[in-house]
């Protein structure tokens, strides 16, 4: 199953046939995080990819990356969360963040 980060965890508990305590727990166990959370990763990784493969496109002309988002002040939020900044703050400050991040 390849959804890039937007699978719902109550689909992947029916398909996998367990509950979703059990999944949570085994999945945590296993990899380290939530299913939701790891979704949560991977939808933010393949935004940024094709963010930083853009090079100086602006956000708004973006906005077609990040429709896997519920709404922009989610996505901001998410930003926030992996990189510590807002997408204007992370546009204005140069950094090597994404160079990390890419590897």
């Amino acid at each position: 199953m390849n959804g890039q980060g937007q699978v719902w965890v109550e689909e992947l508990c029916r398909q996998a046939g367990y509950t979703r305590r059990h999944l949570d727990r085994t999945f945590a166990e296993l990899v380290g995080v939530s299913p939701k959370q790891l979704a949560g990763i991977v939808r933010f990784h393949r935004y940024y990819r094709m963010m930083n493969a853009a090079g100086g496109t602006s956000f708004s002309q973006l906005k077609e990356w990040y429709d896997a988002y519920y709404d922009r002040s989610h996505f901001v939020k998410e930003f926030q969360k992996y990189t510590g900044l807002s997408p204007r703050e992370y546009k204005m400050r140069p950094n090597s963040f994404g160079t990390i991040f890419l590897q």
